[in-house]
């Protein structure tokens, strides 16, 4: 399973896939089938390809009778829609095409098990348990045709959900249904209401505060109607699903607290070893102070799981950013866009420049160029806030410094120190792209190139090896490029076209190396260096 992949494969599809691998295991249940939808695509994991998947054998410890070859649970994968993975909510028009292909796929079953258990008799099954609106409709669906009792778990609910995103003031009803389909959402758990037998919910506030939003369910009504069934009175016609409110459970025996954690030695985890598991280092790769305190919040990217909110209170709060660190699991993701933008000169006249200001640092004259590992104190300010970034502080700095418009390229050279491994682990990347306080706030296509450029950190995982800081100063310009010399790094300017480029030649008298593309004044500029 890949979990937290995307919206739909948050902890709902470990549960459902727990319990089906619980019922089969259950003594008196023969067999258990999870009927899921079919994707066959490049993008995801092959197994969602496959028609069938046993979850487990059921076990049979005392030997008294056999077992058939179809015992056990199963995922069956129904192939409807199109092949390739789509959003749940793009779903709806395909649901009759997925109750054909699961009413074919019980009717065959039926048979195969009247022959190994039935004595030739058809074995239907015993209950339809949908989960979430659009399988709850399914559900609906076939419990009518095969007259098999249903349940239902909504996990979500659609009324809930429009109230909390109206009451958000973000979006009006028709948007947000544009978005959600939340109306076919919640006329799915009407019809649920309507069908189901028993409705399964985690909490009483489920019932209490959600389940009662809807047409088809009143608290009240539903308690008076359980006590006339119980006296034996009649309902006159009117009925409603029973609610059982079930927890999800937890196993806990693979749970192992690490040493330190019982021996009271929680010394932050500063320089991970060997023995170390992996991913601790690919968060700890993140933090400069290491040993801080860890916020851990672990959800997929959805707007209800509201992690923005989290993260906004961590940046607006001070003393909490100076005693922790934050770190969010937020599911797996390759790239962000995949989950759920002639000159004719006449006289060439070009731009003077000073250079009585510029002093190279003594290290770069002086040849000892070790890569700067630790501040001190007679630092500039802005070694520190850019060295801030990077896991290895060692590395020379291919450094940019351009504001963020799309014709200075930038996002193609983040793009190819992405794709280029053998530089990723010679160097690190420096990005001065101006200053900005929040991005929602610069002009439209400033706004762009910067989404992009983290859209692309994020899809290389570049993260400890690119550095963008939010903010410098005209005169901290110089110790930038002093830094770059010192760590014996490289000045790029990669602009479409560059009508002069006077970065080429401050960097150049840094002592710094520059590359250019081959279009405007860097031709001229460097020739003149060349030759």
């Amino acid at each position: 399973m890949e979990l937290g992949r995307d919206s739909d494969t948050g902890g709902q599809v470990k549960y459902v896939v727990e319990l089906a691998r619980a019922l089969g295991a259950m003594p008196g249940v023969y067999r258990v089938d999870l009927l899921t939808r079919q994707v066959s695509a490049p993008d995801v994991d092959w197994s969602y390809g496959e028609p069938s998947e046993m979850l487990n054998l059921r076990n049979s410890e005392d030997g008294s009778h056999e077992l058939g070859e179809s015992s056990g649970a199963y995922i069956i994968r129904i192939p409807f829609g199109p092949k390739k993975y789509i959003a749940k909510e793009l779903l709806w028009p395909y649901i009759p095409e997925f109750v054909d292909g699961a009413l074919s796929h019980i009717l065959q079953m039926s048979k195969v098990l009247g022959e190994q258990i039935g004595g030739g008799q058809p074995i239907w099954p015993v209950a339809i348990h949908g989960h979430y609106a659009d399988a709850g409709d399914s559900a609906a669906l076939l419990s009518g045709a095969l007259n098999v009792p249903m349940v239902f778990t909504g996990h979500s609910l659609g009324r809930d959900k429009l109230a909390q995103l109206l009451k958000q003031g973000r979006s009006s009803i028709e948007e947000i249904n544009t978005m959600y389909k939340i109306l076919r959402r919640i006329e799915a758990e009407e019809l649920c209401l309507d069908a189901s037998e028993i409705v399964i919910t985690s909490t009483k506030q489920e019932i209490e505060e959600q389940w009662r939003l809807y047409d088809g369910f009143d608290p009240v009504i539903e308690r008076k109607l359980r006590a006339r069934m119980k006296r034996g009175v009649s309902c006159l016609g009117r009925f409603m699903p029973r609610m059982s409110v079930i927890p999800p459970g937890m196993e806990f025996n693979h749970i192992v607290p690490h040493d330190a954690d019982m021996d009271g030695d929680a010394e932050a985890h500063d320089e991970n070893t060997s023995s170390d598991p992996p991913i601790w280092s690919e968060i700890m790769r993140f933090f400069t102070n290491r040993r801080k305190p860890m916020i851990l919040a672990l959800a997929r990217p959805d707007p209800k799981k509201n992690l923005t909110t989290l993260v906004k209170a961590f940046g607006e709060c001070r003393p909490l950013r100076e005693l922790a660190n934050l770190t969010l699991i937020m599911g797996n993701r390759d790239d962000i866009d995949e989950m759920s933008g002639t000159s004719a000169s006449v006289l060439v006249i070009p731009p003077g420049m000073e250079f009585n200001h510029i002093v190279p640092h003594d290290a770069d004259m002086d040849g000892d160029a070790e890569a700067h590992d630790e501040n001190t104190s007679s630092d500039p300010p802005i070694w520190s806030e850019i060295m801030r970034f990077f896991t290895n502080r060692r590395k020379p700095m291919i450094l940019a410094l351009a504001r963020p418009d799309p014709k200075k390229n930038l996002t193609t050279l983040v793009k190819a120190f992405g794709e280029c491994r053998p530089l990723r682990e010679l160097a690190n990347l420096t990005l001065i792209m101006g200053n900005r306080d929040d991005i929602d706030a610069m002009s439209g296509t400033s706004a762009s190139v910067l989404v992009s450029i983290l859209k692309l950190i994020d899809k290389y995982d570049l993260y400890g090896q690119v550095a963008y800081p939010k903010h410098h100063k005209q005169v901290e310009v110089p110790e930038i490029y002093r830094l770059a010399a010192k760590t014996k790094g490289v000045f790029i300017n990669p602009a479409f076209i560059e009508p002069f480029g006077l970065t080429l030649i401050e960097a150049a008298a840094y002592g710094l190396p520059i590359v250019a593309t081959k279009n405007g004044g860097p031709v001229d500029i460097i020739k003149v260096s060349i030759s």
